[in-house]
């Protein structure tokens, strides 16, 4: 009996060194995905988890640590969803220069208000959209530190969209 009882920890035992060898990455969230494009290159993302050191070069930037977050550009809320009024926002995370392409806004002024977490103003600028309604702004967004920023962008005294901005330092 007792050797019986031995064979079988030493089985089990030796089946989960075996089986406890895997370094397969597992990560738990509620978004993210997979971007292969055919040949060289396979990006996986998730959102929400947090960056641990970031490298970089001339052109080149890398993040270590945990899986990044992942942004298409496409980070606002439309406030008007039966509108045709359009903003883009890229890069995003942005280090100095944000761009603001807006589309379908008609030619009334608009304005753009950056908060920081705490709800106060940090930065605004007004513009006007071509005869087309097309506009592209350019925030200089250098004096901010390092956080996250929400944008509003208000037409004719209408909040128009609302989005999550992130920024980082080189």
């Amino acid at each position: 009996m007792k050797k019986t009882i031995l064979l079988i920890l030493i089985v089990c035992g030796g089946y989960g060194l075996l089986s406890g060898q895997s370094i397969e990455r597992y990560v738990i969230s509620s978004m993210g995905g997979s971007y292969y494009n055919g040949s060289d290159l396979r990006i996986d993302f998730t959102a929400g988890e947090s960056v641990i050191t970031t490298l970089s070069a001339t052109s080149n930037m890398l993040t270590q640590g945990f899986q990044q977050p992942y942004n298409d550009g496409q980070s606002t809320v439309q406030e008007y969803p039966g509108s045709e009024f359009q903003a883009t926002l890229f890069p995003n995370p942005v280090v100095d220069q944000l761009q603001v392409i807006i589309e379908h806004a008609g030619t009334s002024e608009c304005r753009i208000f950056l908060y920081d977490l705490l709800g106060r103003m940090v930065a605004q600028s007004d513009f006007v959209p071509g005869a087309d309604g097309h506009a592209e702004v350019t925030l200089d967004l250098s004096h901010l530190a390092t956080a996250q920023y929400y944008i509003r962008i208000m037409q004719d005294s209408r909040l128009m969209e609302t989005a999550k901005l992130i920024k980082i330092s080189q």
